[in-house]
C-alpha cells in the first residue's frame, strides 16, 4: 500500500503538468465539434432555368446558417463561403406563373466547414411564360406654353417590341415617351427613353423594349399652317443609246407638310433625291428620300417610291427603196416610170439605224403586175419593212407601168443561120427610151431582139 501511494505521489508536479495539457486538448476538441451560428445572409442563385420562362421575383436568401469548422477558420467566414442555389430544370414556365415549392440547396467553399443546418430549406418561387408583343408608342408632352401652337408629333419608330413575363405584360397598358416643352418657340427633334406602364401610370418592371428610344419630333410655332403638296421626281443623267424616259410613277403622289404660314405658302412642291438613269436600258424602282426645305415638317413618311420607265427611243427616217415587179409576165415588155421610192419609217432608233447599216437587210418596193394586160397603168407600190419598224409614206405612192407586146425580131441578115422564131428567156431588165420610163422589163430571144418604145 505504501509503495503505491509512493509511486502516485512521485513527480507530482510533472504529472500534474500532463493532467492540465490533457484537459485543455480535450476542451478544443469538444468546442471544435460543436455547431455555430454566422450572423450573415447569402442570396440564392437560379440554377438551370427553363428556355422561355422568367422568375416573377428573386428566391430570397438564405437567413439562417448553422456549422462545424476549425476555430482558426471560423472568424474568416464571409458571404462568398456559402453557395446557396435552387433548380428550375424541372420546371415548365406557365401562363400566370403559379406559386411553386423548391428545394434549396446550400454548400460551403471550403471543405473544412460542415453545414449543419440553415433555413429556409424551400422557398416558393414563381415561373411565367415570356411573351411578345407589339405596342404603338405615344407621346406625353404636356401643356404647351402660352402662344405657341404644336403640330402632330412624328416617331421614328412608332411602334416597339416588348418582351417579358406574361402576367406582367398583361398588365402594361401604353409606352410613352415623355417630352418637356420650354419657350422658346423651337420645333422638338429629340432621342428620347420610353416608359412602359399600367393603368394606373406606374413603372410595370421586368419589361424589355426593343428598341429602347424613338425619335420624337413635332413643329412648334406662333401660326401653324398645313397644305398638300405634290411630289416632284428629280432626274439626272441619260438612259443608254437608243432609249427613253417613257415615265414616272411615285407614290405617294402628295404629301402634308406643315410649318409657319409664311413659309409654307411659297412651297408649291416636295421634291425627291435626284434619281440616276444613267445607261438604263430597263425600268428601275427604288425607294429615295423627301427634300425638305428648313423648318418644314412632314406629316409621314419622309421617303417615296419612285419607278422610272425605259423605253427604246423611237424616231422616224425617209430611206430610199429600189422597185422590183412582182408578176410579170416573161412574154411581154414591162417599163416603169421609176427605179426607186423615198418611205419614211417609224420605230425604235436601234431597229432604224440597223436597216440604215444593211444589219435587218434590204429595203425594198414591190410594183404588183400579175394579171395587168397591156398598156399604162398606175400601180401603188407595197413596201413590206423589216420587224419593229412601220411605213409612215411612200412617195411617190404608185408609179406607171407600161405593159407591152415584146418588139418584132429582127430578120436575120444574109449568112445568119440563127432562127428567126422567138423563145422564152428569162426578164432583163432594160433602160426605157424615151425618158419617161426609168425600168423595162422585155422577153429576149436567142438573138437580141429590139427594145419597144416605152410610149408603147
Amino acid at each position: 500500500m505504501k509503495r503505491s501511494l509512493a509511486f502516485l505521489v512521485r513527480n507530482w508536479p510533472l504529472k500534474l503538468a500532463a493532467l492540465g495539457l490533457a484537459s485543455v486538448l480535450y476542451a478544443g476538441v469538444v468546442l471544435s465539434e460543436t455547431s455555430r451560428a454566422w450572423p450573415g445572409e447569402v442570396a440564392i442563385s437560379v440554377v438551370d432555368p427553363p428556355v422561355g420562362g422568367v422568375l416573377l421575383t428573386p428566391p430570397g436568401s438564405v437567413t439562417s446558417i448553422h456549422y462545424r469548422a476549425p476555430l482558426d477558420l471560423a472568424g474568416q467566414l464571409t458571404r462568398a463561403s456559402f453557395r446557396a442555389t435552387v433548380d428550375l430544370s424541372g420546371l415548365t414556365p406557365q401562363v400566370g406563373g403559379a406559386a411553386v415549392e423548391v428545394p434549396v440547396g446550400l454548400v460551403a467553399v471550403d471543405p473544412r466547414v460542415q453545414i449543419v443546418d440553415f433555413e429556409p430549406r424551400s422557398v416558393e418561387v414563381q415561373l411565367d411564360s415570356v411573351l411578345s408583343r407589339t405596342m404603338p408608342v405615344s407621346v406625353e408632352r404636356g401643356v404647351a406654353p402660352e402662344g405657341l401652337v404644336l403640330g402632330p408629333p412624328q416617331l421614328e419608330p412608332a411602334s416597339v417590341l416588348l418582351r417579358g413575363a406574361s402576367s406582367r405584360l398583361a398588365a402594361v397598358r401604353s409606352v410613352i415617351a415623355r417630352i418637356a416643352l420650354d419657350a422658346s418657340g423651337l420645333n422638338v427633334d429629340e432621342v428620347v427613353e420610353l416608359e412602359v406602364v399600367d393603368e394606373a401610370g406606374d413603372l410595370v418592371p421586368g419589361i424589355e423594349v426593343a428598341p429602347s428610344t424613338t425619335r420624337v419630333r413635332f413643329d412648334v410655332a406662333r401660326e401653324l399652317a398645313y397644305v398638300v403638296l405634290p411630289v416632284q421626281v428629280e432626274i439626272t443623267g441619260q438612259p443608254a443609246a437608243g432609249y427613253r424616259v417613257s415615265g414616272i410613277v411615285v407614290d405617294p403622289t402628295t404629301v402634308t407638310v406643315s410649318g409657319e404660314a409664311p413659309v409654307v405658302a411659297r412651297l408649291t412642291s416636295i421634291s425627291t433625291e435626284p434619281v440616276d438613269v444613267e445607261g438604263l436600258s430597263a425600268d428601275r424602282t427604288g425607294t429615295v428620300s423627301l427634300l425638305l426645305p428648313p423648318e418644314i415638317s412632314l406629316i409621314g413618311e419622309p421617303r417615296a417610291q419612285v419607278t422610272v420607265g425605259i423605253v427604246p427611243a423611237r424616231g422616224s427616217r425617209t430611206m430610199e427603196a429600189g422597185l422590183v415587179l412582182r408578176g410579170a409576165r416573161r412574154d411581154r415588155v414591162t417599163s416603169m416610170s421609176v427605179p426607186s421610192v423615198l418611205v419614211t419609217l417609224s420605230g425604235s432608233i436601234g431597229d432604224l439605224d440597223a436597216l440604215e447599216a444593211g444589219l435587218s437587210g434590204a429595203l425594198v418596193g414591190e410594183v404588183p403586175v400579175a394579171g395587168l394586160g397591156n398598156g399604162r397603168h398606175e400601180v401603188p407600190v407595197d413596201v413590206v419593212p423589216p420587224d419593229g419598224l412601220t411605213v409612215v409614206s411612200v412617195s411617190p405612192r404608185t408609179v406607171v407601168v407600161r405593159i407591152a407586146p415584146p418588139a418584132e425580131v429582127l430578120s436575120p441578115s444574109p449568112g445568119n443561120e440563127a432562127s428567126a422564131a422567138p423563145s422564152a428567156t428569162p426578164a432583163a431588165s432594160v433602160p426605157p427610151s424615151d425618158g419617161a420610163d426609168a425600168t423595162r422589163v422585155a422577153d429576149a430571144s436567142s438573138s437580141p431582139a429590139p427594145v419597144a418604145s416605152g410610149g408603147h
